[in-house]
C-alpha cells in the first residue's frame, strides 16, 4: 500500500511537472503571438497614417503651385483684354504700326508678327480694315512683354480678331526658328480653332483640352474675349506647354512607385509622370469616372467634383494610395500615388525583429527549462526505488515550488502585476521564479513611464491653451470708429483649426489719414505656423511703420527679406495689405500670393473681387522679390471684405467645399446698411450652416472695413 501510495505520489508529481512545464511554454508562445500581431498593427495603422498625411500635403502643395500658374496664365489673358479694349475704344492715343508676315519672314522667339486667314486674303484688304489693322499692333508690346517674362517656357500670346487676322508672340524653347507650311497658312483661320470659338460662346475665360500645335508640342489654351465701341472684336489667348507644368508633375518625391496626375473636368488625364500602365496621359482621353475598376472611378468622381482627401486605389491589379486636391482656377484635380506594399514593407522588417528577438529569449530558458526537466526526471526515478517517507519528502520537495511557481503564473498571465512567486530553492527553479518576478518589476516600470508621459501630454495641452490666449491677446480685439474720426467701420475675427493657428490680421493707423490693414495665411498649421506668424505680423509692421515714407511694395520687399534670412523650415506666408487714405479715399494694396478680397463698389453695390495687374509671389521664398502696388479709388459706402482660404475651402461631412461663389452669393444677400461685425459675423454663420458639425480643417479669418 505504501509502495503503491508513492507510485501514485511519483507520478503525480511527473504529471504537475509536465503540466507546469507545459503551461510556462504555452504562456511564451502567447506573449510571442499577441506582441507580434500588436505591433505590426501599430506599426502599419502609424506607417498609413504617415504615407496619407505625407501625400495629403504634397498634393495640396503641388495643386495650390499648378493652381497659381493657371491663374497667372489667365491673369495674363485678361492683361491682353484689356489693353486690346483700351486701343480700339481710344484709336486717337495710338500710332499706326506695321508688323512682318510669317508668309514671308518666317517665326522667331519674342519677335510679333500679323498672320492672315486666307479667306481675307482672297476678298483683300480694305484700307478700313488696314487702318484697324495698323492700330491693333500696338498690342505687340503687350504681348512681347509677356513672351520675354515666360522665356524658357514653350508659350505664345496672341489675339484673334473677327475681321480674320492674328497678332502673335511666341517664347518656345526648340526649334529657336519656325517656319509655318503652305498648307497650314492656306488652312488656318482662328475663327474656326476651339478656343476662339469656345470664348466668343461664353463670354469668358476659358481653358481648352490639350492639342498639338504646328511644332509638334502638346498645348493647351486660355482665351478671353475682347470689345470694340460696337461689342465683341476677338479673342485674346496663350498657348501653354506642358512644359510649364514638368516640375510640379514629373517631381516624384514619396518612393520608388510614386507618380503624379492631373485631370480635368471631364474625368480626362491632362498630364502624368507615369510612362506606361494604366493612368498614363493618352490620345484616346478616357473619362476615369468610367473605369471598370470601382476605386478608380470613384476616386475620379470626387477629384472631379472638386474634393480632397486620400483613398486606397487599384491600378494594373496593384494597390496604391491616392492623394487628391483640386486645381480651382481651372476645376482640374491634381493626384499623387505611391504602391500600399511600398509603405508595407517595413512592417515586414518590424515582424522579423520581433521574432529574432523571441527567438533569442527562448534560446536563453531553454537550457533552464532543460536542466529542470533532467532534473525533475533524475529524481522521479530516484523515488520510485526509495522507501515512502523519502518518497513523500521528495514529492513534496518538488511538487510545492511547481504549484506556487504556476499559481504565480496564472496570477501575472490574468494581470495582476504586484504577485511575487515565493520560491526559495536555491535551484533552477527558483532562479526561473527570479525570471518572472524580474520580468513584472520591468512591466510595473514600463507602465510607471507610460504614466509620466501621460502626464507630459497634458502639460502640453495645458502650455497650448496659453499659447492660444497668448496667440489671440497679439490680434488687435478693439474697433473703436473714434481711431478714425468716424471715417470707416472696421471689425475682424480669427479662429483658428488647431489650438494655435497661422492665419493672423492686424490694422494700425501710420499718421492721422492712413490707416493699414493686413490679412495672411501662414503656410502648414499648429505651433510652427503659430511662430511664423508671430515673426511675420512683427515684421510686416515694423516696416510699415519705420518706412511709413516709402511705398507699400517697398514696405513688403524689406519684410519678405527679412523673413528669408533664417527661415531654413522653408515656410512662407500669403500676405495681403492696404494703405486706406481717409481724406481722399485712395486704397494702395498690395498682393503676394493671396486670395484676392471682394469689394462693394459701383452703382449696382454688388460684391466683386478687387482688380489687380498681377499676382505677387508668397513671403518668404526667396530673397529680392518685386511687389507691384495697385490702386483703387473708394467711394463712400463702399465696403472692402478681406479673408483666408479656411472661408472658401471650409468643408461639410461630405466633404464639399464652402466654395468662393457661396461666399459672394451670401454676401450680396447682406442688408447694404450691415456694419463690418453684422458683416462678418453673417458670412460666420452661414459658414456654420455649410459645414453642419464637421471638423474645421484650417484656420478661418475674415477682416471687413466699410468705408464711410
Amino acid at each position: 500500500m505504501a509502495i503503491s501510495s508513492n507510485t501514485l505520489t511519483v507520478l503525480a508529481l511527473f504529471v504537475l511537472s509536465f503540466l507546469g512545464i507545459y503551461a510556462m511554454s504555452q504562456i511564451l508562445d502567447g506573449w510571442q503571438k499577441s506582441m507580434n500581431i500588436g505591433s505590426v498593427e501599430n506599426t502599419s495603422i502609424l506607417l498609413k497614417e504617415e504615407t496619407e498625411f505625407r501625400l495629403a500635403n504634397i498634393a495640396q502643395v503641388k495643386a495650390t503651385a499648378i493652381d497659381v500658374a493657371m491663374e497667372d496664365h489667365i491673369d495674363d489673358v485678361e492683361m491682353i483684354a484689356a489693353k486690346m479694349n483700351t486701343i480700339l475704344k481710344n484709336p486717337q492715343n495710338y500710332l499706326p504700326r506695321t508688323l512682318p508676315d510669317i508668309a514671308v519672314d518666317g517665326v522667331q522667339v519674342e519677335v510679333p508678327y500679323i498672320f492672315y486667314a486666307p479667306e481675307l486674303l482672297q476678298k483683300g484688304i480694305s484700307p478700313e480694315l488696314q487702318e484697324e489693322i495698323s492700330l491693333v499692333s500696338n498690342i505687340v508690346d503687350e504681348l512681347r512683354s509677356l513672351a520675354i517674362n515666360d522665356r524658357g517656357y514653350s508659350a505664345g500670346y496672341f489675339i484673334g480678331s473677327k475681321n480674320g487676322y492674328s497678332i502673335c508672340v511666341d517664347s518656345f524653347q526648340e526649334p529657336m526658328y519656325k517656319i509655318f507650311t503652305e498648307d497650314f497658312i492656306g488652312k488656318y483661320d482662328p475663327r474656326k480653332r476651339n478656343w476662339y470659338e469656345s470664348a466668343e460662346t461664353s463670354g469668358r475665360a476659358v481653358v481648352t483640352d490639350f492639342y498639338t500645335d504646328i511644332t509638334g508640342v502638346p498645348v493647351f489654351s486660355v482665351a478671353i474675349p475682347y470689345y470694340d465701341a460696337q461689342g465683341f472684336a476677338g479673342v485674346a489667348g496663350v498657348d501653354c506647354s506642358i512644359t510649364s507644368f514638368d516640375e510640379h508633375i514629373e517631381d516624384t518625391t514619396v518612393g520608388h512607385t510614386n507618380f503624379n496626375i492631373v485631370i480635368n473636368n471631364e474625368g480626362k488625364i491632362l498630364f502624368s509622370s507615369r510612362k506606361e500602365g494604366q493612368l498614363v496621359a493618352d490620345v484616346l482621353q478616357r473619362d476615369l469616372r468610367e473605369s471598370e475598376e470601382e476605386t478608380l472611378s470613384l476616386a475620379a468622381k470626387r477629384m472631379v467634383a472638386g474634393g480632397t482627401g486620400t483613398t486606397q486605389v487599384t491600378v494594373d491589379d496593384k494597390e496604391y494610395y491616392l492623394a487628391y486636391a483640386p486645381i480651382s482656377s481651372v476645376g482640374w484635380s491634381f493626384g499623387t500615388l505611391v504602391a500600399v506594399e511600398e509603405v508595407q514593407r517595413p512592417i515586414v522588417a518590424v515582424r522579423a525583429s520581433i521574432e529574432d528577438q523571441f527567438k533569442t529569449f527562448r534560446a536563453w530558458m531553454q537550457p533552464t527549462v532543460e536542466n529542470f526537466q533532467r532534473s525533475t526526471y533524475s529524481i522521479l526515478i530516484a523515488l520510485s526505488a526509495t522507501m515512502l517517507a523519502l518518497g513523500f519528502w521528495l514529492s513534496g520537495r518538488f511538487s510545492k515550488p511547481i504549484l506556487e511557481l504556476s499559481d504565480s503564473v496564472r496570477k501575472i498571465a490574468s494581470g495582476n502585476l504586484d504577485v511575487k512567486a515565493k520560491v526559495d530553492t536555491g535551484d533552477e527553479i527558483g532562479h526561473l521564479a527570479e525570471c518572472f518576478n524580474d520580468m513584472t518589476d520591468n512591466l510595473k516600470e514600463q507602465i510607471k513611464n507610460l504614466s509620466i508621459v501621460t502626464a507630459e501630454k497634458e502639460r502640453i495641452a495645458t502650455e497650448l491653451k496659453v499659447a492660444t490666449g497668448i496667440q489671440a491677446g497679439m490680434l488687435p480685439q478693439i474697433f473703436p470708429k473714434s481711431m478714425s474720426k468716424d471715417k470707416f467701420d472696421l471689425f475682424a475675427t480669427m479662429n483658428p483649426a488647431k489650438e494655435v493657428g497661422g492665419d493672423f490680421y492686424d490694422f494700425y493707423f501710420v499718421d492721422d489719414d492712413h490707416l493699414i490693414v493686413t490679412i495672411a495665411d501662414v503656410s502648414d498649421k499648429g505651433v510652427p505656423a503659430a511662430l511664423f506668424m508671430v515673426i511675420s505680423k512683427t515684421i510686416l509692421r515694423n516696416n510699415a511703420l519705420t518706412f511709413s515714407n516709402k511705398s507699400l511694395a517697398d514696405v513688403v520687399e524689406r519684410a519678405n527679406d527679412q523673413l528669408c534670412e533664417g527661415n531654413d523650415e522653408g515656410m512662407f506666408v500669403t500676405v495681403f495689405i492696404a494703405q486706406i487714405n481717409f481724406k481722399t479715399g485712395e486704397l494702395i494694396y498690395v498682393n503676394a500670393g493671396h486670395n484676392p478680397p471682394l469689394i462693394r463698389h459701383g452703382a449696382d453695390k454688388k460684391f466683386s473681387y478687387l482688380p489687380q495687374v498681377k499676382k505677387s509671389p508668397m513671403l518668404g521664398v526667396g530673397k529680392g522679390i518685386h511687389f507691384p502696388q495697385n490702386t483703387f479709388n473708394l467711394d463712400k459706402g463702399d465696403v472692402l471684405f478681406m479673408y483666408t482660404d479656411g472661408v472658401t475651402e471650409a468643408m461639410n461631412k461630405k466633404r464639399e467645399l464652402f466654395t468662393e461663389e457661396r461666399l459672394k452669393e451670401n454676401l450680396n444677400q447682406l442688408d447694404k446698411n450691415f456694419s463690418a461685425e453684422k458683416i462678418i459675423d453673417a458670412v460666420q454663420e452661414n459658414i456654420h450652416e455649410h459645414v453642419q458639425g464637421a471638423e474645421q480643417s484650417d484656420d478661418i479669418t475674415m477682416l471687413a472695413v466699410v468705408y464711410d
